[in-house]
């Protein structure tokens, strides 16, 4: 076609289809025919456009950081568990303002009755609106709620060549957590070590025959807090059928229910008292007021035994005003590599220091390397920047070595 051909040119509308022209025909007669294959390849190229413009922007990765809302402190142990957690998050991301290239850091509240659905919407969102790919979560109930939902959600990121998001768990005890191969990491102390060796303190070294174990429960009557009810049956196989103990009194407890559950387990050893009074001891599972609760009722109420309690009691907020039965209460904290050193106060606060443990290590390996394909071969074989005695498992978990505490460690 000629340049003077071109002003006799017209389009017959109906062979006109959006920016496509399958048939013209010049006022002279002749007809341009375009060939299918050509109108194919300008479709496609079209559509590939379109996709690019609209395409979502590709998003650094990032971290992000789930606990239980701190505003919410006075609805229960669960928000109060949240406000010491805040505290070691924050000073992790202040102690981390002088490392490059670290990744951004932000902070997602869940609350008590929230779904696995419901966290699993929350962290595919910051997935896709900021980049999360590395969620360190709390909380040993709500990381076993979503344990199976992440993993399945981690092996559609895998199939489809997307970022393959990593969950860091920590202040969550609970036993099943961690799983490698799914991108499933625990750093915590466990309820196997802690328990097992509560268990046996008590048993040797305090010649305890009879225990009255009283473990945190979200709704008070029901054994529903898996932190709490596994602490609960480590403890009573470990006392029981290991060290054989007489028995093992369980009483699931909240704070409001303390006074209550307390007075039963005083009336029923003392109407069965033989031998040494001292022979009987309490064994305390949780967080929150619960532990000052509970521990504050046996004192007022008059029991004469030793005390055990998770390593929880090492929160300031969470213990006992009175200091006068300080010489039988007891916990565990974390073993330190250098037997000489010692860990300054906050850190023996062991949920502010696994906290703010567990985010720094997050920002630092990142910071060095942020392939999330590598991140958890990376996060068992370096390390370099641990303070305390752990062995790391192939499963993605840790096994905590503790000592026993008394006061003058945990108060």
């Amino acid at each position: 076609m000629t340049k003077s051909d071109n002003k006799d040119f017209s389009i017959d509308p109906a062979l006109k289809i959006g920016p496509f022209v399958l048939r013209g025909e010049s006022k002279r007669g002749k007809r341009v025919i375009y060939t299918f294959a050509s109108v194919v390849a300008v479709f496609m190229l079209y559509q590939v456009i379109q996709v690019w413009l609209n395409r979502p922007p590709v998003l650094s990765p990032a971290i992000a950081v789930f606990f239980p809302d701190p505003t919410r402190a006075s609805e229960g142990a669960f928000y109060q568990d949240g406000v010491v957690q805040q505290k070691g998050f924050d000073k992790a991301v202040i102690d981390s303002e002088g490392v490059a290239s670290r990744l951004q850091v932000s902070f997602h509240h869940i609350k008590k009755e929230d779904t696995a659905s419901d966290i699993m919407k929350e962290i595919r969102l910051a997935y896709d609106s900021e980049g999360a790919t590395f969620f360190v979560m709390t909380m040993s109930s709500k990381v076993s709620d979503i344990r199976q939902h992440f993993s399945h959600w981690r092996t559609e990121c895998l199939r489809n060549n997307k970022r393959v998001p990593v969950l860091i768990a920590t202040v969550a005890s609970a036993p099943g957590i961690a799983d490698a191969n799914n991108g499933i990491l625990r750093w915590y102390v466990r309820s196997e070590e802690e328990s097992t060796l509560l268990a046996t303190y008590l048993r040797w070294k305090w010649n305890v025959s009879r225990v009255g174990v009283f473990y945190i429960t979200r709704t008070p009557g029901q054994s529903d807090d898996r932190y709490g009810e596994h602490g609960m049956k480590t403890f009573r196989d470990q006392f029981v059928h290991s060290l054989y103990g007489e028995r093992a009194d369980v009483y699931c407890t909240t704070a409001s229910t303390s006074k209550e559950q307390v007075t039963q387990f005083l009336s029923t050893i003392r109407s069965n008292a033989k031998g040494n009074p001292n022979g009987t001891g309490a064994y305390i599972i949780g967080y929150g007021d619960m532990v000052k609760s509970v521990i504050t009722e046996l004192l007022s109420q008059g029991f004469p035994g030793p005390i055990a309690c998770t390593s929880t009691l090492t929160e300031p907020d969470w213990q006992p005003a009175a200091t006068n039965a300080d010489e039988r209460i007891f916990t565990v904290i974390p073993r330190l590599n250098d037997p000489q050193s010692t860990l300054s106060k906050d850190d023996r606060n062991v949920v502010f220091f696994f906290a703010k443990q567990t985010l720094s290590r997050v920002i630092t390996l990142t910071a060095k390397d942020p392939n999330y394909e590598t991140f958890v071969s990376r996060w068992i074989s370096e390390r370099d920047d641990i303070l305390i005695d752990q062995d790391f498992l192939t499963n993605g978990d840790i096994e905590v070595h503790l000592n026993i505490a008394s006061a003058e460690m945990w108060r």
